[in-house]
């Protein structure tokens, strides 16, 4: 379903297990497919710890393509500058490359639109536009907040869009967003960050 939900732009759906609501530490599980806990993470809680890893996933980061190679074209960007699997690049000329594979010190990617070529600069894709549907009845204001402030490259809409977003399709409950908003209807955002009592999830 989040695949579905997102045909407007190519870009994978996060699911997190961040809770800035709960007493007990929160867990992250990150989108991509090595989901072990990044080395050296701070052991955070709450906003803080949303917000530690929305910076993480929505930094800027550009590298170059070195290679050509029989996997797929080869990034020289890697593990230690947080590439994930998944993750998609957009090259000097407009092509977009899907991450399939990560190392320490390179990634390798395919494209998924147009013909990419070795020697171009790429740099990672990221939301131009994010609704932040808030169901926590205004706890999540904190947190709209912190990213705002301190996640500039989440460019989040302003809160109250969230707000006649949930009143124009009657969403009282999180999942009420898969369920009542049909994908036609998923237009002028690239993103939207659900936040609930019990975590956040972007799709």
């Amino acid at each position: 379903m989040k695949r579905a939900c997102l045909l407007l732009l190519p870009i994978v759906a996060t699911s997190c297990g961040l809770n800035p609501f709960k007493k007990e530490e929160p867990v992250y599980r990150p989108y991509y497919q090595e989901s072990k806990e990044p080395e050296g993470a701070p052991q955070l809680k709450g906003v803080e710890n949303v917000v530690y890893y929305m910076e993480k996933e929505f930094k800027p980061l550009s590298g170059e393509i070195v290679l050509n190679s029989y996997d797929g074209f080869v990034i020289d960007l890697g593990k230690k500058e947080g590439v994930s699997v998944g993750e998609r690049f957009v090259s000097e000329s407009g092509a977009v490359l899907k991450v399939t594979q990560v190392k320490d010190n390179y990634c390798v990617a395919l494209p998924t639109l147009g013909s990419p070529t070795v020697g171009e600069k790429v740099e990672k894709l990221l939301f131009n536009r994010v609704l932040f549907l808030d169901f926590t009845k205004k706890e999540g204001k904190e947190l709209y907040r912190a990213l705002k402030e301190k996640v500039p490259n989440l460019k989040l809409a302003p809160y109250r869009e969230g707000e006649v977003f949930k009143r124009k399709f009657k969403l009282r409950f999180p999942s009420d967003f898969k369920r009542r908003v049909p994908p036609d209807k998923l237009t002028g955002y690239d993103g939207y960050l659900v936040v609930s009592q019990t975590g956040v999830e972007l799709y």
